[in-house]
Protein backbone atom coordinates (compact mmCIF):
# COMPACT_ATOMS: atom_id res chain seq x y z
CA UNK A 1 0.00 0.00 0.00
CA UNK A 2 1.30 3.63 -0.91
CA UNK A 3 1.03 5.92 1.95
CA UNK A 4 1.76 9.30 1.81
CA UNK A 5 2.40 12.60 3.95
CA UNK A 6 0.14 15.77 2.46
CA UNK A 7 1.49 19.37 3.33
CA UNK A 8 -2.29 21.67 2.99
CA UNK A 9 -1.67 25.25 1.31
CA UNK A 10 -4.34 27.79 2.65
CA UNK A 11 -3.68 30.46 0.04
CA UNK A 12 -4.86 28.20 -2.74
CA UNK A 13 -6.29 25.58 -1.35
CA UNK A 14 -3.89 22.99 -2.90
CA UNK A 15 -2.45 19.98 -1.24
CA UNK A 16 1.12 18.34 -1.93
CA UNK A 17 0.96 14.76 -1.21
CA UNK A 18 4.29 13.59 -0.78
CA UNK A 19 4.81 9.22 -1.47
CA UNK A 20 6.48 7.62 1.41
CA UNK A 21 7.09 4.61 -0.42
CA UNK A 22 9.32 3.94 -3.90
CA UNK A 23 6.37 2.97 -5.62
CA UNK A 24 5.47 6.40 -6.59
CA UNK A 25 7.96 7.98 -9.36
CA UNK A 26 6.68 12.29 -8.68
CA UNK A 27 5.64 14.08 -6.11
CA UNK A 28 1.38 14.44 -6.69
CA UNK A 29 -0.16 17.84 -6.34
CA UNK A 30 -4.03 17.95 -5.37
CA UNK A 31 -5.71 20.63 -7.04
CA UNK A 32 -8.71 21.33 -8.99
CA UNK A 33 -8.15 23.52 -11.95
CA UNK A 34 -10.12 23.42 -15.16
CA UNK A 35 -8.95 21.06 -17.94
CA UNK A 36 -9.56 19.78 -21.03
CA UNK A 37 -8.51 17.19 -23.37
CA UNK A 38 -8.97 16.49 -26.75
CA UNK A 39 -8.49 13.26 -28.80
CA UNK A 40 -5.51 12.55 -31.31
CA UNK A 41 -6.44 9.05 -31.97
CA UNK A 42 -8.82 7.08 -29.87
CA UNK A 43 -8.73 3.14 -29.77
CA UNK A 44 -10.87 2.67 -32.35
CA UNK A 45 -8.35 3.85 -35.03
CA UNK A 46 -9.95 7.50 -35.56
CA UNK A 47 -7.15 10.02 -36.16
CA UNK A 48 -7.32 13.58 -35.80
CA UNK A 49 -3.85 15.11 -36.24
CA UNK A 50 -4.90 18.57 -35.01
CA UNK A 51 -7.08 17.29 -32.32
CA UNK A 52 -10.49 19.15 -34.16
CA UNK A 53 -12.16 16.46 -32.47
CA UNK A 54 -14.55 18.46 -29.88
CA UNK A 55 -12.64 19.05 -26.69
CA UNK A 56 -13.67 16.92 -23.41
CA UNK A 57 -13.84 19.37 -20.33
CA UNK A 58 -12.89 18.76 -16.47
CA UNK A 59 -10.84 19.69 -13.89
CA UNK A 60 -7.47 18.57 -12.69
CA UNK A 61 -7.73 16.27 -9.42
CA UNK A 62 -4.00 15.63 -9.11
CA UNK A 63 -1.14 16.31 -11.14
CA UNK A 64 2.71 15.46 -11.06
CA UNK A 65 5.70 15.99 -13.55
CA UNK A 66 4.83 12.30 -14.95
CA UNK A 67 1.35 12.68 -15.06
CA UNK A 68 -2.21 13.88 -14.19
CA UNK A 69 -5.68 12.57 -12.83
CA UNK A 70 -8.59 14.26 -14.39
CA UNK A 71 -12.35 14.31 -13.35
CA UNK A 72 -13.71 14.64 -16.88
CA UNK A 73 -17.77 15.36 -18.33
CA UNK A 74 -17.42 12.38 -20.77
CA UNK A 75 -15.97 9.05 -20.66
CA UNK A 76 -12.43 8.38 -22.33
CA UNK A 77 -10.79 4.85 -23.45
CA UNK A 78 -7.69 3.35 -22.33
CA UNK A 79 -4.71 4.42 -24.27
CA UNK A 80 -6.38 6.98 -26.28
CA UNK A 81 -3.61 9.55 -27.59
CA UNK A 82 -4.52 12.93 -26.22
CA UNK A 83 -3.34 16.51 -26.28
CA UNK A 84 -4.50 18.67 -22.78
CA UNK A 85 -4.86 22.04 -21.53
CA UNK A 86 -5.15 23.67 -18.56
CA UNK A 87 -3.83 25.78 -16.31
CA UNK A 88 -2.10 26.03 -13.19
CA UNK A 89 -2.10 28.91 -10.56
CA UNK A 90 0.65 31.26 -10.73
CA UNK A 91 1.83 29.76 -14.26
CA UNK A 92 0.75 30.58 -17.72
CA UNK A 93 -2.11 28.40 -19.53
CA UNK A 94 -0.23 25.04 -20.49
CA UNK A 95 -1.55 23.50 -23.89
CA UNK A 96 -1.27 20.68 -26.50
CA UNK A 97 0.87 18.37 -23.79
CA UNK A 98 0.59 14.85 -25.29
CA UNK A 99 -0.66 12.23 -22.79
CA UNK A 100 -2.05 8.45 -23.17
CA UNK A 101 -4.83 7.80 -21.08
CA UNK A 102 -3.28 5.12 -18.89
CA UNK A 103 -6.41 4.60 -16.20
CA UNK A 104 -9.85 4.92 -16.90
CA UNK A 105 -13.03 4.76 -14.47
CA UNK A 106 -17.14 5.38 -14.81
CA UNK A 107 -19.50 5.91 -12.83
CA UNK A 108 -22.26 7.85 -11.86
CA UNK A 109 -20.28 9.91 -9.94
CA UNK A 110 -17.91 10.67 -12.44
CA UNK A 111 -15.38 9.71 -15.40
CA UNK A 112 -12.11 9.48 -14.00
CA UNK A 113 -9.08 9.62 -16.31
CA UNK A 114 -5.26 8.67 -15.80
CA UNK A 115 -3.01 10.40 -18.50
CA UNK A 116 0.47 9.83 -18.51
CA UNK A 117 2.45 12.68 -20.33
CA UNK A 118 4.56 11.80 -23.26
CA UNK A 119 6.90 13.09 -25.66
CA UNK A 120 6.99 12.63 -29.49
CA UNK A 121 9.31 10.39 -29.52
CA UNK A 122 7.24 7.70 -26.97
CA UNK A 123 4.02 8.41 -29.55
CA UNK A 124 6.18 6.37 -32.36
CA UNK A 125 5.45 3.24 -30.22
CA UNK A 126 1.47 4.00 -30.23
CA UNK A 127 1.71 6.20 -34.24
CA UNK A 128 2.83 5.22 -37.74
CA UNK A 129 5.63 7.69 -38.51
CA UNK A 130 3.45 9.16 -40.98
CA UNK A 131 0.76 10.03 -38.23
CA UNK A 132 3.21 11.54 -36.23
CA UNK A 133 4.55 13.50 -38.67
CA UNK A 134 0.94 15.30 -38.96
CA UNK A 135 0.40 16.37 -35.95
CA UNK A 136 0.16 19.52 -35.12
CA UNK A 137 3.78 21.26 -34.22
CA UNK A 138 2.01 23.02 -31.24
CA UNK A 139 1.69 19.53 -29.37
CA UNK A 140 4.59 19.23 -26.90
CA UNK A 141 5.55 16.61 -24.49
CA UNK A 142 5.28 17.55 -20.36
CA UNK A 143 8.88 19.02 -20.69
CA UNK A 144 9.92 22.15 -19.50
CA UNK A 145 6.24 24.00 -19.25
CA UNK A 146 4.24 21.77 -17.40
CA UNK A 147 7.60 20.82 -14.68
CA UNK A 148 8.54 24.24 -14.33
CA UNK A 149 4.68 25.01 -12.92
CA UNK A 150 4.77 22.08 -11.26
CA UNK A 151 8.21 22.56 -9.04
CA UNK A 152 6.95 26.44 -8.88
CA UNK A 153 3.81 25.28 -7.15
CA UNK A 154 5.46 22.63 -5.16
CA UNK A 155 8.21 25.47 -3.78
CA UNK A 156 5.12 27.63 -2.96
CA UNK A 157 3.68 25.10 -1.19
CA UNK A 158 6.70 24.60 0.93
CA UNK A 159 6.93 27.69 1.86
Amino acid sequence: MNSSQETYDESDNTTVAEPTTERRKYIRIEIESPAALGRIKDIFGNFWPNCDEYPVNGSILNISAGGVLLDLEEPVNENDIVALRFHLRGSEPIQGVLGIVKRCESDEAGNLAGIRFVNREKLNDHLAASEVDLLSPDFCCFGSSVEDAINQRLQQAQV
